[in-house]
């Protein structure tokens, strides 16, 4: 939502389970432990690339976000997937942002920078998930070219009180 005037930027697609005695962070951590992060991303991205299609078909228009693993960035195969399904797939552009979760390591920040600049020369934004949250928050920062950056809510929830957390998060959005 806009800080300035309230409107909505985008909505965000988020993986959850009617019945499950795993939370969402758990089933993430097993996909990307055991190598099923890729497959899980790429249904992710097929499902809201069709229910995107299908709100288009009834008039409405609706940017959505989808959190990529780190380790899918780090797949050629991922990648490969990824650049022919955003060429193939009509009425995509602008609709879909990506979101870069921090959930995983990125192997090699400068292969997985050329590949976020090849989405974003298509019209398809960007952004770091969660800023400061992990070990390599920073590392991205710098070695990564985005179009937004989502800090961490662990730093905005005390800052409309507290005058340090407050000068904090003005620092880390002027870095960002």
């Amino acid at each position: 939502v806009g800080v300035s005037d309230g409107s909505v930027h985008h909505h965000e697609a988020l993986l959850r389970f009617k019945k499950a005695d795993v939370s969402p962070f758990e089933f993430i951590k097993f996909c990307e432990g055991t190598g099923l992060i890729m497959d899980c991303d790429r249904v992710v991205t097929e499902t809201v690339a069709h229910q995107i299609i299908a709100l288009q078909s009834r008039g409405e228009t609706r940017s959505v976000a989808i959190n990529l693993s780190a380790r899918s960035l780090n797949s050629p195969a991922f990648q490969t997937f990824l650049e022919r399904f955003l060429q193939e797939v009509p009425g995509l552009r602008g609709k879909i942002l990506f979101e870069i979760t921090e959930s995983s390591k990125l192997d090699n920040i400068e292969a997985t920078n050329r590949f976020i600049q090849a989405i974003r020369r298509r019209d398809f934004p960007v952004c770091m998930d969660d800023f400061g949250a992990g070990e390599a928050a920073f590392t991205y920062l710098k070695g990564l070219e985005v179009d937004y950056v989502k800090i961490d809510g662990s730093y905005i929830k005390d800052a409309r009180v507290a005058e340090r957390d407050k000068a904090f998060l003005r620092a880390m959005a002027r870095l960002c």
